[in-house]
């Protein structure tokens, strides 16, 4: 593989890498700081296709309602793959419930990199809900 596709494999895995990173320390600017203006987040929920949000502002509001609705919420990492400008994350995101009881669930998200910003993720997620 030549250096030049390499680097672009890596600065993706390296953008994913940051944007875990402020997810799990819930530093919003951190995160918006890695996304082009016009990104687009499609959420896990509600089932089956979640919610789209689309510019820094609305994707904003996205995780800082996440980091009120779900206490201590982190991402484990299971498994990252990077293919050209797209990455794909395996994860397990914990959480403390409003009983004080720590609930998990797994998924993946799909993102693309353009220009050296993220400017799509698409989530998804393992549910009770559909069996």
């Amino acid at each position: 593989m030549s250096p030049i596709k390499m680097h672009k494999i890596e600065s993706g895995i390296r953008l994913v890498v940051e944007l875990y990173n402020g997810i799990n320390n819930h530093k919003v600017e951190d995160i918006i700081g890695l996304l082009r203006d016009d990104c687009t987040l499609e959420s896990t929920s509600p089932v089956p296709r979640g919610l789209i949000y689309t510019g820094k502002d609305q994707i904003r509001k996205y995780y800082e309602n996440l980091f009120e609705e779900r206490r201590e919420v982190r991402y484990k990492t299971e498994e990252l793959l990077g293919f050209g400008h797209r990455c794909i994350i395996r994860w397990e995101c914990i959480w403390v419930n409003e009983n004080s009881s720590e609930e998990t669930i797994r998924g993946i998200d799909i993102i693309k990199e353009k220009n050296d910003l993220i400017s799509e993720i698409l989530s998804y997620s393992k549910s009770s809900e559909i069996d």
